[in-house]
Parts: structure tokens; C-alpha cells; sequence
């Protein structure tokens, strides 16, 4: 007998090893896979809505997601504006530091009333999905309507999908099934319903939200097909077959409407049971590389497992079923029981004929409520200028997590009711497995990880002297000290975290060994990544839901100001054209040669590309690979990329120009349509680019060191000032208008913050305030002030 007890007591140790053996691999492979800082950006605009003339300002919130804290990790931004296709129009370079930055972009007064898109950019696309990027759909309206160039969609054209909880409908057990309509543009439209079996019964009935998304429960039977009858619009019906019901397999249903813990129903049915008695399962909820891990022993159709939400996970959590190490059913849900939120009294303090002053006071909804750092964007209390489709809240804790389009995001973290939970526990559903592949983690791909740049890094060789130098000095700015750099045994150097201003001139020169200091002739590279890029899929870009006025122009609303209009440098007319080296084979070629003007005109060689007519591109489904296309109307069975030579040698990928400085060239030809080079296929044209021997500088600068641009730098953040609007009782005012826009604004857990405005003559003004506090409190608050009351 006691052999026997010892047996047995053998046995469930082995078993018991197993199963947390199991249970340490995943977990243990998981969090190794997400070993490193992951960061959410959010933008927060002064508006959405702008007119030409206007410029866009936004204050950056660079958010650690582990921590729900502003990132302590410095690192480059780059802003820019894309049109509605998703081309790149202009960017600029920032620097985040304290997790916060502030900029503005100025559009360009000839731009068409039109949609376009602003797009932030921290880290190097070493990976989508731990892509970081920011994007803001905005509307500009200017005295010209924009060409339409959209496709023309039928006004019913929708679609249905049907996406059951977990994965998979299972027949013999119980399911929940979501389901999402949409139109023609992708968002999303109210219908109903009837679920019918193939002998035409109704077998469920279901509603829709505002949003065209719900959820209904189907008890599938064995060997059954399903059908949804769904009812659109008084004229408009669509007949939709469900997934196929499976004879084996598990759902997932979760319970998530109770504030302080979640039901999780694994359920399966008597076949699949018979099957799996000696499997070993693992429930595992995970997110940004920490879990919890629950070894199961499956022997019912239906295991339960209520859990408090304070073992969990702050935010989008996901529930992942492993049969051993295979995951098999995955489900999503939103944890809101450690969710911060931090708001603000705002009262009228005074008011006289220049200003309004505002008291703020910080609601200490808890003990540990800490300072505050927000932006306020201060708007007529009528304006139709301001309609994000992202807040803070669903910034860092919605977008970096989903895959595809969200339409109005924002929505879900307005108001903490049963209604909104819901409406956001469907969504999740809708989305199914989430964006981490389970095979790329036990891979332990880490080599893909995301990197952050910080600065610039500048290198080069020098050229000459050949002998007796050590180093480098490179002096940044008129009043500040250079800074020694040293060359190894090639004559190489390399200085990392370079922060030169945009458009900032440098010095560089040596010293020999009596430290006398001389100009250097040398090679250099400014390694950042800047290369052009676009927004990719733009017509799926989340925004809200809200009903739109057209986009028009405005002719009788003038936004004046003391700058010019961003003209586009042409290089016709302006270019040194040289006849004394031709290509013998080109028959239109042009040449150019490259001076000291030309390098500031156009830093990169791309910039001079684009101005033959070539679009330049990064794409990064192909790993960041520089894309160079022609912009002439081309045949599909003709090549739109030009072949391109470096000092006569064939480059077979672009990336090598991604960076390379007009200042390292010393001629460029191009042949636009490639007559007479003989290759197969040369239409798109061919580019010669021959290197610099020795470096290109002012001749005029002094012996004593060098002059060079940099070709690219740091934007300095600037004072707001507000546009000098015409008439600031017009309607036009009141719809578009801006009054103030403060970024910075650090507001005590304690006391009174007071904010001074314009007084505008506007009778109600409307605040909208984006921000976070030290202890993770996120800010999204709207409050509108009666001036004169």
C-alpha cells in the first residue's frame, strides 16, 4: 500500500514538474522577447482644421506603455506633412527630451483646400510592429478647392464581417460571435439582423452600436451551416455566410463589464474533451512582456476562472490558450482597473479689455496625484476646427496595440460607463489575435528590435594632412566651444549625439603638434535617418466618426502674415548646365555641377532628384529599402525606376543615396528618358553621380578652419503667435479661428495655476487640454469658459 502511494505521489510530481516547466518556457520566452523599452507617441495639435497661411503647433508626448510614465529616454522625432495620397510634402527634425517636445510646421500658402496628414516618427522601422509612429489626419483649407481624385464609391456599398470570440465557432458548445458593418470608405454603419440555419430557421437576432459593431450568442449544432440576413438601410440587405462551425477545437468567452475582476470561459465540446485528457494547457494573460501564467488540466467542456483585475495588467491585456507551447485560441480585453486619470477646475479669474485670466485647479482624485505637464488648445467655443481622432488615452493605450483602422479611437476613453466598456470589449473582439506573432517570440527574432536614435552622428576621413594629426575640432554655433574629435590609424573619425541646429553652419579644423590650428580637407557623412518616406495606406487612417462639412476654399477669410510662401525650388533655370564632359550614349542629358550654393539649396542628393521629376520614397514593408521613382505616365510593362550609377558603377538598390550629402558630389548627369544608353529598359531615365575626391568648402572661409551647413539639424522650438485674422467677429473666425495655444504648462498637484489668453471679443471659448502627470495620469479634458458671465 504505501508502494502504491508513493507511485502515485511519483507520478503527480512528474506531472506537476511538467506543467510548470511549460508554464516557465512560454513565460520565460515571452518576456525575453520583449526585453526592452516600449514607448507609445501621441501629438497633441492646437487644432484639425487649418488655413494656409496658418501653421500647425503640437506639443509630443513620447509615453513609456510598462510604465504609463513620460519616457526618460531622449531621442529624434521628425514631423512631417503628407498630402492625401500619402506623399511626403515637408519635415523637420526635433529632439525629445524629459519625454515631451514642442514644433510647429508651416504650410505652405499654395497648397489646395484639401485632406492631408501629419505624420511623427521616433524609431527606424527595424520592425512594424513595434512601429511607433504617430499619424493625424488634418484638413486645410485654402483659396483653391483641391482636384478630387478619389475613386467614385456607390453610396450602398457595405460589407459584413463575422469574427467569432476566440477564433473559431465550435459546434455543440456555446459562442460568441462579433461582427462589424462598414461602407464603401471603411467606416462603420448601424445595422441588424437574423441568423438563420440552412433549413431557414432563426436562430439569433442581433443590434449593432453606432460604431456597426456587436455581438450575439450562437449555440452551433454538429454538421449545420449558418447565414446572416443583415438589414442596412430601408433599400439595402446583405446575406452573409458565417465562418464554417468546427467539430473540434476551443472558444473563449470573457466576461469583462465588472470593474474589479473578468470571467474567462474556456468551452469545448464532448469530442474535442476526448481527445485532450493527457494534454497540458496554459492560460497565459500577457502584455508588454509581463504575464500570468495558470496551468490547466482540461476535463469539462466548460472551464471558468474569475480573476481580479488587480493580478492583471494595466490596459489592453490578452488572453493567450497553449496546448503545450502551441498557442491555439487568443482573445483581447481592457483592464481599466489601474487606469489614471487626471483632471482639472478651470475657473474665470478676470477679465479686462487685452486678456482673460483663468485660475486651474488639479483634482486630487487620489493621495499620490502628482504635477502635471499639459498643451491647451484655446478655440471660439462654435469652432468646427478641432476634431481629433486620437486623445492621450487612446494614444498609449489603444493604438499601439491594434492592427488596421480604428475609427474614432478617442471615443472609448471619454466617458468610463457600462455603455463605452462594452462598445470597446466588442471592438476587441473584432480584432481577434493580436499583432505578435507567437512564432516569431519562440524564434526570439531579437535581432528586429526597435532602436532609438539620439542626435546625430557625424563621421568622416580626412583627407589631409595625412600625418601627424589626432583629432578633430568642430565648433557648433558662433558662441559655442569646439569639441575634439579623434581619427584613428585611417584618418577616420566618428562623433555620436550631434545636435546642430537646422540650417547651422559649423567649423572644423585641426591643430598640429605646436597647436596651431589649420583648415582640414576631409569626407563627411551626417548619418541620421531622414530619407523621405509617406504614409502608408492613407485611406485607412483612424479618424472620428463625426459628420464633416465639405472641404471648401474660404476667399473672404485672409490669415495674414510677415512670411513668404514656402515656393518650391525649381532647379530649371538655376542649375549649372555643363557641356564639357557629355555622355556620349545620352542623347538629352543634362549636367550638373555641384557648388557650395548648390549644397545649400539642396542638402541631399534626393533633393536634387525630386527636382528632375522623381518621387523619392523609403519603403518600409521592404525593410526601409529608398524607392526611386519617375513621375511620368508610364505603361505597366515599362520600368518607373531610373538606373542609377555611382562613379560609373550600377547600383543595384538605392539605399547607398538614402543620405548622401550634395557636399560629397561633385557632378550630377541625368538622362530623364535614358535615349540612346541601349539598355533593355532605360525610360525612366539614367543618373550618373560622381564622387567628391576632395571636399567642397568656402574658399573664402578663413586658413584657420573650414565652413560647412549641415544638411540637416534640429528644429528650435519658437513662441507661439496667433495668426492675424481680418475680422474676429465673423463667423469664420468663430468656425476656424485660433485664440491661444500654450505647450508646457506645468500645473502643481497643489495651489492655483493661472493662465492668461487674448481677449478676442469671443463671448465663449472653449479649452481643449492634452497632457499627463508624473505619477501616470493621463489628461484629456474639454472645458468650455463663459468670458463676460
Amino acid at each position: 500500500m504505501k508502494k502504491q502511494h508513493y507511485i502515485m505521489f511519483l507520478f503527480l510530481a512528474v506531472v506537476f514538474n511538467t506543467f510548470a516547466q511549460t508554464e516557465k518556457t512560454i513565460q520565460n520566452t515571452y518576456e525575453r522577447y520583449f526585453d526592452f523599452r516600449t514607448e507609445a507617441l501621441f501629438l497633441h495639435f492646437n487644432k484639425s482644421t487649418y488655413l494656409v497661411g496658418e501653421e500647425v503647433w503640437f506639443q509630443a508626448y513620447l509615453l513609456d506603455r510598462k510604465k504609463t510614465r513620460v519616457s526618460d529616454e531622449p531621442t529624434n522625432m521628425f514631423v512631417g506633412i503628407y498630402n492625401e495620397k500619402g506623399i511626403q510634402l515637408t519635415k523637420k527634425l526635433f529632439h525629445i527630451q524629459n519625454g515631451v517636445t514642442t514644433g510647429n510646421l508651416k504650410i505652405d500658402k499654395k497648397l489646395p483646400s484639401g485632406n492631408y496628414f501629419v505624420k511623427a516618427s521616433i524609431n527606424n522601422k527595424n520592425n512594424a510592429l513595434f512601429n511607433t509612429d504617430y499619424i493625424e489626419k488634418i484638413a486645410i483649407i485654402g483659396a483653391t478647392k483641391t482636384t478630387n481624385t478619389k475613386e467614385e464609391k456607390s453610396a450602398n456599398s457595405f460589407d459584413i464581417q463575422f469574427l467569432p470570440e476566440g477564433g473559431h465557432i465550435i459546434e455543440n458548445t456555446k459562442n460568441r460571435i462579433a461582427f462589424k458593418a462598414i461602407n464603401a470608405e471603411g467606416k462603420g454603419v448601424k445595422c441588424s439582423g437574423i441568423i438563420r440555419d440552412k433549413n431557414n430557421n432563426t436562430v439569433a437576432e442581433f443590434n449593432s452600436n453606432h460604431l456597426g459593431i456587436g455581438s450575439f450568442f450562437l449555440e452551433a449544432s454538429a454538421n449545420e451551416t449558418y447565414a446572416a440576413q443583415v438589414k442596412i438601410t430601408q433599400n439595402s440587405a446583405l446575406n452573409i455566410a458565417l465562418p464554417k462551425v468546427q467539430q473540434r477545437g476551443f472558444n473563449i468567452i470573457a466576461n469583462n463589464i465588472q470593474k474589479d475582476s473578468i470571467r474567462i470561459d474556456i468551452r469545448t465540446n464532448k469530442t474535442t474533451l476526448a481527445t485532450v485528457a493527457s494534454d497540458k494547457f496554459t492560460l497565459l494573460i500577457h502584455k508588454d512582456g509581463a504575464s500570468k501564467a495558470i496551468p490547466l488540466k482540461i476535463k469539462d467542456t466548460l472551464i471558468s476562472q474569475v480573476i481580479s483585475k488587480k493580478e492583471l495588467f494595466n490596459g489592453i491585456n490578452t488572453i493567450t490558450l497553449f496546448k503545450g507551447t502551441k498557442p491555439i485560441v487568443e482573445r483581447m480585453f481592457f483592464n481599466e482597473y489601474f487606469m489614471r486619470k487626471t483632471a482639472f477646475i478651470i475657473k474665470k479669474a478676470a477679465t479686462s479689455k487685452d486678456s482673460v485670466t483663468l485660475d486651474v485647479f488639479m483634482i486630487k482624485s487620489k493621495k499620490n496625484t502628482d504635477d502635471a505637464i499639459v498643451s491647451i488648445s484655446v478655440l471660439p467655443e462654435s469652432t468646427k476646427s478641432y476634431d481629433p481622432a486620437h486623445n492621450s488615452f487612446s494614444s498609449c493605450y489603444l493604438k499601439p496595440y491594434l492592427k488596421g483602422f480604428i475609427e474614432n479611437p478617442s471615443y472609448y476613453f471619454r466617458n468610463n460607463t457600462v455603455k463605452t466598456r462594452k462598445n470597446l470589449d466588442m471592438l476587441l473582439i473584432t480584432q481577434g489575435w493580436s499583432k505578435y506573432d507567437w512564432t516569431t517570440i519562440f524564434n526570439n527574432n531579437t535581432n528586429k528590435k526597435p532602436s532609438f536614435t539620439n542626435g546625430i552622428t557625424v563621421s568622416g576621413t580626412v583627407n589631409y594632412p595625412t600625418k601627424n594629426v589626432k583629432g578633430i575640432y568642430i565648433q557648433q554655433g558662433e558662441y559655442k566651444s569646439a569639441f575634439f574629435v579623434p581619427i584613428n590609424t585611417k584618418r577616420e573619425f566618428t562623433h555620436t549625439h550631434f545636435f546642430p541646429k537646422d540650417g547651422e553652419n559649423i567649423k572644423i579644423a585641426y591643430a598640429n603638434s605646436k597647436k596651431e590650428f589649420f583648415k582640414p580637407k576631409l569626407y563627411l557623412k551626417y548619418d541620421v535617418l531622414s530619407a523621405e518616406d509617406a504614409v502608408e495606406n492613407p485611406l485607412f487612417i483612424a479618424e472620428t466618426n463625426q459628420k464633416k462639412e465639405p472641404i471648401r476654399s474660404i476667399k473672404a477669410f485672409n490669415v495674414s502674415d510677415d512670411t513668404e510662401a514656402l515656393d518650391a525650388v525649381i532647379l530649371e533655370g538655376k542649375k549649372k548646365e555643363k557641356s564639357n564632359h557629355p555622355d556620349p550614349l545620352l542623347l538629352d542629358l543634362k549636367s550638373l555641377e555641384v557648388d557650395l550654393d548648390m549644397t545649400y539649396r539642396f542638402p541631399k542628393v534626393t533633393d536634387i532628384l525630386r527636382n528632375y521629376g522623381y518621387n523619392i520614397i523609403v519603403d518600409h514593408v521592404r525593410g526601409s529599402r529608398l524607392s526611386i521613382t519617375t513621375r511620368k505616365p508610364m505603361t505597366h510593362t515599362k520600368s518607373i525606376s531610373p538606373y542609377i550609377f555611382i562613379d560609373d558603377i550600377q547600383l543595384e538598390n538605392f539605399d547607398f543615396i538614402s543620405n548622401l550629402s550634395t557636399a560629397d558630389v561633385k557632378k550630377i548627369t541625368v538622362s530623364r528618358n535614358g535615349y540612346g544608353y541601349g539598355l533593355i529598359d532605360a525610360s525612366a531615365g539614367v543618373i550618373k553621380i560622381y564622387l567628391r575626391s576632395t571636399p567642397l568648402f568656402n574658399d573664402e572661409a578663413s586658413e584657420d578652419f573650414m565652413i560647412t551647413r549641415v544638411p540637416i539639424g534640429f528644429s528650435e522650438a519658437k513662441t507661439y503667435y496667433a495668426p492675424r485674422y481680418e475680422n474676429l467677429s465673423s463667423r469664420n473666425f468663430n468656425y476656424y479661428g485660433v485664440i491661444d495655444w500654450k505647450t508646457n504648462v506645468q500645473i502643481s498637484r497643489s495651489g492655483v495655476h493661472q493662465i492668461k489668453i487674448p481677449n478676442t471679443g469671443t463671448e465663449e471659448i472653449t479649452l481643449f487640454i492634452e497632457g499627463i502627470s508624473k505619477d501616470g495620469g493621463l489628461i484629456s479634458q474639454r472645458k468650455t469658459i463663459s468670458v463676460y458671465e
